[in-house]
């Protein structure tokens, strides 16, 4: 069960911050630091598509899964995501 929603152009996708902010310093910055996004029910996301970041939460949930064209790690250090 989720407590926040990610939207993804037209997709909308319902995640725990908990979870993503373990396994990235961006998303702990922005739903736990004092930033616009901390309170925000619904967070654009702008650089980063629904099917990688989907990609991406099967390898957190499930330790498996298609990298595809952006690296774990880079999703861990928050590279390729900008919000706003």
């Amino acid at each position: 069960m989720g407590n926040v929603t990610l939207v993804f152009r037209s997709k909308k996708l319902r995640v725990s911050k908990e979870l993503l902010a373990i396994h990235s310093s961006v998303f702990a910055a922005m739903f736990f630091d004092d930033s616009a996004e901390k309170n925000k029910e619904e967070i654009e996301i702008k650089d980063f598509d629904y099917e990688n970041f989907i990609n991406h939460l099967q390898i957190i949930y499930l330790k498996s899964g298609d990298f595809g064209s952006i690296s774990y790690a880079s999703f861990s250090a928050g590279i390729p995501i900008q919000y706003g």
